[in-house]
């Protein structure tokens, strides 16, 4: 083979091997670059995670286990201690306890009640979702609940933890659906008897039987009658019978609504529920 011929391919072999061997190395930096670039763009996300809040704004909460004592006012002025312990793993809540001063002997059987169910709405659930406040039963207590889950958010996602104070009782009040019957609406005389069930915590109703009697939209009579043999809701339903009659009789049916006497918020809750009825059922078509 001609001698010009072996040079020229062997050059052209060189250049090759060149070329391919800088393309490699800037092929090598742009990759180190688009590194570099991928780590200075995750590193707001990372600093954000750091401060307490992801790349959506929402709150980050730093895996641990936290605890919060808080006092909730039941009815007659007590004052109940309680102490909640979460913890947290990747934003789930995976274990939960809590524990009780009782101060009120009432309060014992609400918070008996409250340990039992409150672990299956809490463990296994996204931190940021977690809420009992909207449950029935023991509200009191799951108000309790809450405040310290809100104490506990805070110190989790290094946001500023409220200082403790005592969560004040607020009895709840049913609410009273206006827009199907209103003051404005005439309803036939007569007397009207509803069957009923109210809840007290979960798997446990209370059955009562609520009779009305009707003169020209005015409740004239009332009788209201209960099937319990709990001792507590024994008395909250004697507490009830003592108070209701002076707050509907006499008062028109599309206006009486019985909701705050003491202890009995649940009596009334089933109470009212029962005048709902009787307005729909009453009401002239």
């Amino acid at each position: 083979m001609p001698l010009p011929i072996i040079i020229t391919g062997i050059l052209i072999l060189v250049l090759t091997f060149s070329y391919s061997m800088v393309t490699t190395i800037n092929r090598d930096e742009q990759v180190l670059s688009l590194d570099e670039t991928t780590i200075k763009e995750l590193m707001p996300s990372r600093m954000s995670d750091t401060m307490g809040m992801d790349n959506m704004g929402m709150p980050m909460f730093s895996d641990g286990i936290y605890k919060s004592a808080m006092k909730y006012e039941v009815p007659y002025g007590y004052v109940e201690p309680m102490e909640v312990s979460l913890t947290f793993k990747d934003g789930i809540v995976i274990d939960a306890s809590v524990s009780f001063e009782v101060v009120n002997p009432v309060s014992a059987d609400y918070q008996n009640a409250f340990e039992n169910y409150y672990k299956g709405e809490v463990i296994g659930q996204s931190v940021g979702d977690v809420s009992l406040s909207r449950m029935g039963g023991a509200s009191l207590t799951n108000r309790g609940f809450d405040a310290a889950l809100t104490a506990i958010k805070a110190e989790a996602s290094e946001g500023t933890v409220p200082e403790a104070e005592v969560v004040p009782f607020e009895q709840s009040s049913p609410v009273m659906d206006f827009n199907v019957v209103s003051t404005n609406d005439i309803y036939k005389d007569g007397t009207y008897v509803v069957e009923n069930m109210y809840y007290v915590m979960p798997g446990f109703d209370e059955p009562m039987q609520t009779t009305v009697t009707l003169e020209d939209n005015i409740i004239v009579a009332t009788e209201v009658r209960f099937a319990s043999r709990d001792p507590h809701s024994l008395t909250h339903q004697r507490d009830f019978s003592v108070a209701y009659k002076d707050e509907v009789i006499g008062v028109p049916l599309g206006e009486a609504s019985f909701s705050r006497i003491g202890r009995a918020s649940l009596t009334t809750i089933g109470f009212n529920d029962a005048l709902k009825e009787i307005r729909l059922e009453a009401l002239e078509s």
